[in-house]
């Protein structure tokens, strides 16, 4: 693995459309990857499988069978509202929502085994949903994808 891609996001609605994707020389932020299997075959639980019940938003790469193989947390990196100084003493900081029409860009390591990129939403579930697992962590975490970037290799994207 060398280098980065470089995903670039624009907004769009109340949330981002996947704009490109772009092989670049450089570092990528740390995050979680899948382990490998054992050396006996048998596969492992992964960090990245027991963090997978954490509320936020999150960059992932995935192979061509869907699996993640890596995940870092974006939720700064692709908010919803962003903060600016007021010049209130009393009130330094005020909100707004992200302009439309801004571009974000985040990097993510160049993994060969990677197909696409995935924007995910961790939210906690409404209360009061009752079902067979609702007990579980698992059923407690809504996940929704909001922007994928199908990754070729070659250096080339196809958003979606």
């Amino acid at each position: 693995m060398s280098g980065s891609w470089r995903l670039s996001f624009v907004r769009e609605g109340d949330g981002y459309i996947a704009r490109s994707a772009d092989r670049i020389v450089g570092r990528t932020p740390g995050g979680t990857w899948s382990n490998p299997e054992r050396p006996d075959g048998k596969e492992r639980t992964s960090r990245l499988e027991k963090e997978s019940n954490t509320v936020g938003r999150f960059l992932e790469l995935r192979d061509e069978e869907g699996r993640t193989l890596y995940r870092r947390a974006v939720t700064q990196s692709l908010p919803d509202m962003l903060e600016y100084p007021t010049g209130d003493p009393d009130r330094p900081f005020g909100r707004a929502p992200v302009p439309q029409g801004k571009v974000i860009f985040v990097r993510a390591p160049a993994d060969e085994r990677a197909r696409s990129a995935v924007v995910v939403d961790a939210t906690a579930a409404k209360r009061g949903r009752r079902s067979a697992d609702a007990g579980t962590a698992e059923a407690r975490i809504q996940k929704r994808v909001i922007a994928e970037i199908s990754l070729r290799q070659t250096g080339q994207e196809e958003a979606r």
